[in-house]
């Protein structure tokens, strides 16, 4: 009498329980073992962006304007700090989507320098609908440069680079040929990624990838600073 096959289970109820409450603490030492010197320049990068947010708080008078590009800022720094956590925790994807929200963010925040632009009208009128996600290419109009130029001596070039970058981020927040590569063990034959996963074969991506996040907030920190001067300060007591 032959037996009935079954396919095997290949994950079991425990496991994903596990998963869902994992602290990640294996992977992130992984992490913090091969990356001690990246890691730190982005948290450093991002304790800088956050103080210059408090400076850009404290001495601005409030406005719409300020309270908008506040919250736009707020998000950018944040997305990066989330973006890091998700990265060395082993989720390169949810990381990669987190920095997606960074580049709208900037670029928000930038369009709401000045209201020839019409974006922070526009914005305000309907917050719910107002299409964020085109923030990042109406920074390539020429009258938007022009007045960013002119304000805040804004590089073109620069954005173009993080508009290349924004691309890569862009692909991690679909089905893409990219984030199926991080769903797989490269060093191991027929092994696909369940949770949080460290991946010896992405070495270098990742160090790219932290790298990347660094840069990030270190900008962040001078477009804030530089922004400051701009607004309307606030008055003396």
């Amino acid at each position: 009498m032959t037996g009935t096959l079954e396919a095997p289970v290949t994950l079991p109820l425990d496991v994903v329980r596990n998963a869902v409450f994992d602290s990640n603490a294996t992977v992130q030492e992984r992490f913090r073992t091969e990356f001690p010197a990246e890691i730190e320049r982005a948290v450093v990068g991002i304790t800088a962006a956050h103080r210059a947010l408090d400076l850009f708080r404290f001495r601005l008078q409030g406005s719409n304007q300020m309270a908008t590009i506040d919250l736009f800022f707020h998000t950018a720094v944040n997305s990066v700090l989330c973006s890091v956590h998700h990265l060395v925790s082993g989720y390169p994807i949810a990381a990669g989507n987190m920095m997606r929200h960074y580049t709208e963010s900037v670029a928000m925040a930038l369009l709401c320098l000045d209201s020839s632009t019409g974006v922070l009208d526009a914005f305000s009128r309907d917050r719910k609908n107002y299409p964020v996600h085109d923030a990042p290419t109406k920074l390539r109009k020429k009258s938007v440069r022009r007045v960013l130029e002119a304000k805040l001596a804004f590089d073109a070039d620069a954005w173009e680079t993080v508009l290349e970058i924004a691309e890569i981020y862009s692909q991690l927040s679909h089905a893409s040929g990219l984030s199926l590569g991080y769903q797989l063990m490269v060093d191991t034959d027929d092994m696909m990624i369940i949770g949080s996963e460290y991946d010896p074969a992405k070495t270098e991506p990742y160090r790219a990838d932290l790298v990347r996040r660094a840069s990030a907030a270190e900008s962040l920190t001078h477009l804030i600073g530089v922004t400051t001067t701009i607004l309307p300060k606030r008055e003396a007591a």
